[in-house]
């Protein structure tokens, strides 16, 4: 192919764009300077996307746990986030930030979207723990969380019905085939599960999901490992490993205004004197757009020196790749440039805001609480921006809407223009670092998991018990909502081990996470 005009190819009546190998001299040069800084972003950006995906397994901010207030008050704001995420996927993902100022503490609160909703929820919940701590007298400790878990779960009642519905289909996919019972074993795990796709109450699943969520493990966990055993690099999880996870995420509907409660004792000080404050939505850059430039030697050209010796290599490895895999690593690469909808995520809203700002965090915490972990983006843009701020929790995957603030000046000297031209240089570098180091072998994508995590805690052993499992049945009461168990939860069965058992799926991609057909709520 000797030209950069896309070729195409058709396959079952549905057309490919290619990307151009070389580059020709046909269509104008990309003399704006703004748009050449974001075209050579999103350029390794995409390709890395092609790549794979997940870059690496979870990682979790730096934090001391010895500073017992700094942790105190950072679980507080991660976990208000939490709570004011009222659906599932990104849309309503919740940033917060927590301002020292001279007159109060200001609750700063950005989100990809209906912040002026979240706001005045946070409001509303922040009153309710303020008048807690006012309370004098005998009073009822469980009675008030209560209270307060269903005051957030009313609010967020979409997300856990999406959860719930997400949780009974990795629970239809466990044993869907037949004869896939094969051992008692696994007709006493059906048995445990069966019952709870018969639970329409969103409390009572999510009270039912705290309370179990440890047995889950020792009941299903095991299983759930031998299957993630024989899966691919690239395979989804096992559905008992997704039904693990679900159970843990409702569970954080009771634990997160559980926590909430608890730590409000501890930090009435900031509750004394607050205010909740909605940081403005900001503007995304454009959608870039390939051009005559955008081929297979325009992006080395721009990715590697003049004179750089893998040249060659890198070039010839690439051409390989799309070979191999029937020319789809170049055509996934365009198909970037359509599926981009750039937007500016909530913790980079946040950020931004503070340093532009020249806000003080309390205690000096440069610290941004959200409600979901970072991606790979996110997770550059704070490692590389100047404000020094605390690395936030991280999937590692990347997502190609991903956004700067769009600057209203993008001249040299504008401070918000070279501070972005300094911040995206630098994560541009980083990226070409890992699109290179695929290409040559050095490194590749790790194996697939969804964005958020869940890690429970269990003691590991060989075997499950069988008697354990006929314990633990599932019991409702709909007299009076009521939820127990018909024995006490017990291990019996030998310990070899503890370590954290952690299963995971996607926030950001609703149907590809729950997967097949939706179930009626």
């Amino acid at each position: 192919m000797s030209s950069a005009k896309h070729s195409f190819r058709v396959q079952n009546n549905i057309t490919y764009k290619q990307l151009p190998i070389d580059s020709v001299r046909v269509g104008p040069p990309r003399l704006n300077a703004y748009k050449r800084l974001l075209g050579r972003f999103y350029e390794p950006l995409f390709l890395l996307r092609v790549l794979g995906q997940t870059r690496g397994q979870h990682t979790v901010g730096s934090s001391d746990p010895s500073l017992e207030q700094e942790t105190r008050r950072r679980r507080f704001l991660r976990n208000l986030a939490f709570v004011c995420d009222f659906t599932k996927g990104g849309i309503s993902c919740t940033a917060i930030g927590l301002e020292d100022s001279e007159t109060c503490y200001r609750f700063w609160i950005s989100s990809n979207a209906s912040v002026d909703k979240i706001v005045e929820f946070a409001k509303n919940a922040l009153s309710r723990l303020k008048r807690f701590t006012t309370i004098t007298g005998d009073i009822d400790g469980g009675q008030y969380k209560a209270e307060f878990t269903g005051f957030c779960l009313d609010f967020a009642i979409s997300r856990v019905k999406k959860e719930r519905q997400c949780l009974f289909q990795a629970i239809n996919q466990c044993y869907r085939k037949p004869g896939s019972v094969r051992t008692e074993q696994d007709q006493m795990i059906k048995d445990w599960l069966e019952p709870i796709l018969e639970q329409n109450d969103c409390l009572a699943l999510c009270h039912y999901a705290y309370v179990h969520r440890k047995s889950a493990i020792r009941i299903i966990g095991p299983k759930a490992q031998d299957e993630e055993k024989l899966m691919g690099l690239q395979d989804r999880r096992s559905p008992f490993a997704l039904v693990i996870h679900y159970i843990g995420r409702l569970a954080d509907h009771i634990r997160a205004p559980s926590q909430l409660v608890e730590d409000t004792y501890h930090l009435s000080q900031i509750l004394d004197s607050y205010q909740v404050v909605a940081i403005a939505c900001v503007p995304s850059v454009p959608r870039p757009e390939p051009d005559n430039l955008t081929t297979v030697d325009g992006i080395l050209n721009r990715m590697l020196k003049k004179d750089d010796p893998e040249r060659l290599q890198i070039k010839n490895s690439l051409l390989s790749m799309n070979s191999r895999s029937q020319c789809r690593t170049f055509e996934g690469f365009m198909k970037q440039y359509e599926k981009c909808t750039p937007q500016v995520h909530a913790e980079v809203q946040a950020l931004d805001h503070f340093f532009r700002l020249n806000l003080s965090f309390v205690g000096n915490d440069r610290y941004i609480a959200c409600s979901k972990p970072a991606c790979l983006c996110c997770g550059l843009y704070f490692k590389h921006h100047p404000a020094r701020m605390v690395s936030p929790d991280c999937h590692r995957k990347v997502w190609v809407n991903w956004s700067p603030q769009l600057v209203k000046n993008p001249v040299k000297g504008d401070p918000e223009y070279d501070l972005q031209v300094k911040v995206l240089n630098e994560m541009t570098s980083e990226i070409r670092r890992d699109v290179i180091a695929d290409i040559l072998g050095h490194s590749s994508s790790s194996p697939w998991h969804p964005d958020s995590q869940t890690a429970i805690s269990d003691d590991r052993w060989s075997r499950v018990d069988l008697e354990e499992l006929r314990g633990h049945t599932f019991r409702y009461s709909i007299a009076d909502g009521s939820l127990d168990t018909e024995a006490t939860e017990r291990s019996t069965a030998k310990v070899w081990r503890t370590k954290e058992l952690k299963t995971y799926v996607s926030d950001e991609d609703y149907d590809a996470d729950c997967g097949g057909v939706s179930l009626k709520i």
